[in-house]
């Protein structure tokens, strides 16, 4: 029987090696995922894909009522939307460049101070404690960087109030601040479940939050973000003007991805998907919608679908519950083990899932909402 010549290999071989190849150029082509970067600067900067919203951004951003406050589940885009929006204020008409808002008329020119603070920052510790120690050290060294005085006794409420009236006064031209909060509930998460000290640190944030609705009238922009709405904290019954958009029409797909967003931004990444599995792009798409999509943020609009798993599908190119790896709070595990609930059998209509009294375990919407 004849041999084969020297290096030759079997047809299937053949085919192997050129599925891999393509397999390989598909991902060489591929714009990177941020999946743990929440910064808008470092995002475009470093060429990764970024999915469009400017033109619902700068709607809101341009509105003369600009109070907001939207929830959402964990890991959802609310960090970047907020750092999109401090950059939009800080007027980094570059970073935006080929951006949907670059066709709007905004006023590049018009800078403003931002006062930018993520929560869950202050609460490494777990107590009301070390909440207002680190909040308190946060502020005072912005009030020293800003040469704005305040003395040593002061309560973070009271450092807050000094930081957007110093800040408001030292913009010329407008004489107001942007505020951006996210995750403004994170402190309260935690606490669900022990009354007294849940009780301690809700009167610390109520004094906090009471020093937005006294400079209203010196905040150009307000947004914060959470995953659900405390109706006892001072913020939402004092700032008559806040408008939530949590179960809003015309912000329903300001955060997650829809269909049509998916297919035009990752198109090589739903490509390298399908090599994967040995498909085409359609069937990869129809796994990732079945395993991703069915969030609906109002009964008219579009559902979407988690960007952060996503993001991380097509990172590993493989199917996971990775919001449950990533995003999961522990503290609702750890309540529902005390407090076992029947969820087969639970019916939440839009209003409760809107606002939630701070209670324990017994608020069945407000485990809605934060699952």
């Amino acid at each position: 029987m004849a041999g084969k010549g020297v290096g030759a290999e079997a047809p299937g071989t053949v085919r192997l090696h050129r599925k891999a190849a393509m397999f390989c150029g598909i991902l060489c082509d591929m714009k990177p995922i941020a999946t743990a970067n929440y910064d808008f600067e470092k995002l475009i900067t470093g060429g990764s894909v970024y999915v469009d919203k400017t033109d619902m951004l700068w709607k809101l951003a341009s509105s003369k009522d600009a109070i907001y406050f939207i929830s959402r589940p964990r890991r959802f885009g609310k960090s970047l939307m907020l750092s999109t929006l401090k950059y939009l204020f800080q007027g980094k008409k570059k970073l935006f460049k080929g951006l949907k808002i670059e066709k709007k008329r905004w006023n590049w020119s018009q800078t403003y101070p931002v006062i930018d603070l993520n929560m869950s920052d202050f609460d490494k510790e777990g107590t009301r404690e070390g909440f207002v120690r680190s909040l308190t050290t946060t502020l005072q060294e912005r009030l020293e960087k800003e040469e704005i005085p305040y003395k040593k006794s002061d309560a973070p409420g009271l450092l807050f109030d000094r930081l957007i009236k110093g800040l408001a006064a030292a913009n010329k031209d407008d004489k107001r601040v942007v505020v951006l909060v996210d995750e403004y509930d994170h402190p309260l998460g935690g606490l669900l479940d022990d009354r007294r000290a849940l009780r301690a640190m809700r009167r610390e944030m109520h004094g906090f939050y009471s020093t937005l609705k006294n400079n209203v009238g010196v905040i150009r922009f307000l947004m914060m973000t959470g995953v659900s709405k405390f109706t006892k904290l001072s913020v939402f019954s004092g700032l008559n003007n806040l408008t939530d958009l949590t179960m809003d029409a015309r912000a329903a797909d300001l955060l997650g991805y829809t269909h049509e967003e998916v297919l035009a931004n990752f198109p090589e990444h739903l490509d390298a998907l399908a090599a994967k599995l040995g498909t085409d792009r359609d069937a990869a798409f129809a796994r990732l919608v079945q395993w991703y999509d069915g969030y609906k943020f109002h009964h008219s609009a579009k559902s979407v679908i988690n960007p952060v798993s996503l993001g991380l599908c097509f990172q590993k190119n493989d199917f996971a519950n990775y919001w449950s790896q990533t995003a999961m709070p522990t503290f609702l595990v750890d309540i529902l083990k005390r407090h076992p609930l029947d969820f087969s059998n639970i019916e939440i209509d839009e209003e409760e899932l809107k606002k939630h009294a701070v209670t324990p375990a017994e608020n069945r919407g407000l485990f809605c909402a934060l699952i």
